[in-house]
């Protein structure tokens, strides 16, 4: 079987995001919710472009 995440990383690590924007080529994949969310202000403030953040869910695959 394969994670995604480990699960031996603290709850918030486990929390993943995908971070978009749509007005530039910046996409990244985040550890996170806090993390995440931080660099999404930023790339906002910076630029004034369209960016979202989602999160990914983990799906087990055998």
């Amino acid at each position: 079987m394969t994670r995604a995440v480990d699960t031996n990383t603290s709850e918030e690590q486990r929390s993943v995001y995908h971070l978009v924007c749509h007005d530039c080529p910046t996409e990244s994949v985040i550890a996170g919710e806090r993390v995440a969310q931080e660099q999404l202000e930023a790339h906002r403030a910076e630029t004034g472009h369209n960016v979202e953040l989602a999160p990914i869910t983990a799906v087990e695959i055998e």
